[in-house]
């Protein structure tokens, strides 16, 4: 397949990344690419010696990590992962890429690639990839989960828990932070986050909705803000969700979609969970409601997830 298929655009948030170069129909190929490295992580290490200077600063060009976490972080498997024998001046480097843009394709080995290492993380996915090997080499192949138009940046999960793919914008950049070390600015993680919404209890009409380390939430309606009572319910609920060690799903998501609202991710998670258990009909109903949720419109994944998991 030809590579004008996508390009590589830099953007002021998110920085280098694949983007469309044309428009893709759900199930549509974007991209079929062989690797510029392959192995474990030491075996990169020894193929990377042997590259030529044009491969070489092809994979250096990956580097730019500042974080001192996540390189730390890459320095200590490294140190698992790699003889000290084998070690060049570019390790360093050549191990911050692997830890940073490497795909893992399947038992213990990774690949690093021109394009397709690019993709950014989206919290709401536009493309999967799936790795093949023929015997003699690896492919990364890229398929559209849903519409992409032309210059849209091309996405994927950089292994979120399906759970945190259900939770609001604060657990997932948090669960982003510790994994990756990075804080996530996909569309979905600026954007208003009704998956920590609330019913405006002044104007009973509107939610009480705010953007992640943005103002304070307000009613989309009216402009009222965030009630104490309303956030100390959300704390209470939250706290019983995870402390207990046998949730009372049906009777927390009640409570939750009486406090919260249909919207919020407290809601849904109970409303999933309580219908995993007893497959009433009105947890059903609250899924549906919570899967309608703004902040859901696009999330093939979490919605596939949801589905595999209750058989719906």
């Amino acid at each position: 397949m030809s590579v004008a298929t996508v390009r590589c655009a830099a953007f002021e948030t998110v920085g280098r990344c694949l983007v469309a170069a044309q428009d893709f129909a759900p199930g549509d190929t974007c991209l079929v690419e062989a690797p510029i490295l392959v192995g474990t992580w030491a075996a990169c290490n020894r193929a990377f010696s042997l590259l030529d200077g044009k491969q070489r600063s092809i994979v250096l060009a990956f580097s730019g990590a500042d974080d001192e976490e996540q390189q730390d972080d890459a320095m200590r498997i490294a140190k698992r992962s790699i003889p000290r024998e084998d070690w060049t001046e570019t390790t360093g480097d050549l191990i911050q890429i692997l830890h940073n843009n490497s795909i893992d394709l399947g038992n213990g080995i990774v690949g690093l690639f021109a394009l397709a290492s690019l993709a950014a993380h989206h919290c709401r996915p536009n493309i999967e990839g799936t790795a093949s090997f023929d015997g003699v080499s690896y492919l990364w192949t890229v398929r559209a989960l849903r519409q992409i138009r032309k210059g849209e940046i091309l996405g994927w999960n950089y292994n979120l828990s399906d759970r945190a793919m259900l939770s609001n914008t604060a657990v997932r950049r948090d669960e982003l932070l510790e994994l990756r070390g990075f804080l996530c600015r996909c569309d979905a993680c600026t954007s208003l986050d009704y998956l920590r919404s609330f019913p405006c209890h002044k104007c009973q009409t509107g939610f009480v909705v705010g953007v992640d380390r943005g103002p304070s939430p307000s009613c989309s309606t009216c402009g009222a803000g965030l009630s104490d009572a309303t956030e100390a319910d959300e704390r209470s609920l939250y706290f019983e969700m995870i402390d207990s060690e046998r949730p009372d799903w049906g009777s927390l998501c009640d409570r939750a979609h009486a406090s919260l609202g249909p919207y919020h991710s407290i809601t849904g998670r109970c409303a999933i969970e309580a219908f995993a258990l007893n497959r009433e009909q009105r947890h059903s109903d609250l899924i549906q409601l919570f899967l309608s949720s703004p902040s859901m419109a696009d999330a093939v994944t979490a919605k596939e997830y949801v589905e595999k998991r209750l058989q719906v």
